[in-house]
């Protein structure tokens, strides 16, 4: 099986605003990361501080936003099913935020092994690719 990385997207305007175009601000410099075990969609304890910490950065926001996870495995595993756990950690991680009330648009997506950012062998796994990514920004 396949590591998996979920990059988030985060484009947003306040909600209702007319107002000038203007670079965009990140609401925070450094990525997000959140780590999966091998084989596996479910959010460990690590993870799901990294993302109860989101959670509360981003909530009670009037963003008229789209976050977009986009998933990414390394090469350990047939390429098909790594599209497909890459779509479920994508999800995964979309539900426990919903279950945060994170009420801005998300959007799983997955583009499996293609790219992932440790390269290694066809066949080798690599703990860092398992995982979801974002950088957040206004």
């Amino acid at each position: 099986m396949k590591p998996i990385l979920l990059l988030i997207l985060l484009v947003c305007s306040v909600a209702g605003a007319a107002q000038p175009a203007r670079p965009r601000d990140k609401v925070n410099l450094e990525p997000w990361f959140v780590f999966f075990d091998r084989g596996s969609a479910s959010i460990q304890r690590p993870a799901a501080a990294v993302l109860d910490n989101f959670a509360n950065t981003i909530a009670g926001q009037s963003w008229n936003c789209t976050i977009q996870f986009d998933g990414h495995t390394d090469k350990a595993g047939a390429e098909d099913y790594n599209f497909r756990l890459g779509l479920r950690r994508a999800k995964a991680v979309i539900a426990y935020l919903r279950r945060k009330h994170v009420t801005v648009a998300l959007e799983p997506r997955s583009d499996g092994e293609t790219q992932p950012l440790v390269e290694t062998a066809d066949g080798v796994p690599d703990a860092q690719n398992r995982r979801v990514e974002w950088n957040a920004r206004m």
